[in-house]
């Protein structure tokens, strides 16, 4: 039985507008999600419509019950394998910034997933220079 769920996000974005399709034409890659500055977020009401406060293209593993984060990362990794230099010059020519996001639902406390980062994520990050964020959540099912 699994006691966590994890997901992985790789983030390419910039607070300035522009096509974040061309990304998905140039790496060859379907996004999770793409936004631009000041589109309506969807889902607010007319009383409090929200805007996207920055033009963002996001990669993801997909959220799935797992109890090692190294697997999930291992996902993005092989989806970017082979694209570090077109990922270098995105974020140059478009002066956008790249992150993983990494989020994690745990269950049960007493059960925590292995949090490792396999050092080839690390050397993936570093030559993209991307930073790494971690949103943990605490719950019951």
């Amino acid at each position: 039985m699994k006691h966590n769920t994890i997901e992985v996000e790789f983030d390419i974005c910039n607070n300035e507008v522009f096509d974040p399709n061309e990304i998905t034409q140039r790496l060859k890659l379907e996004p999770k999600n793409m936004c631009v500055m000041g589109d309506p977020v969807p889902g607010t009401t007319p009383y409090g419509i929200l805007k996207y406060k920055d033009t963002s293209w996001t990669l993801s593993s997909g959220l799935k019950e797992s109890d090692s984060l190294s697997e999930e990362l291992l996902i993005i990794e092989n989806s970017l394998q082979d694209k570090t230099e077109t990922i270098k010059s995105i974020l140059t020519e478009l002066r956008c910034e790249s992150h993983f996001m990494i989020v994690i639902y745990n269950y049960d406390r007493e059960y925590f997933p292995d949090m490792r980062i396999p050092k080839e994520f690390l050397k993936l990050a570093a030559e993209i220079d991307a930073y790494i964020d971690y949103d943990i959540y605490f719950s019951t099912r």
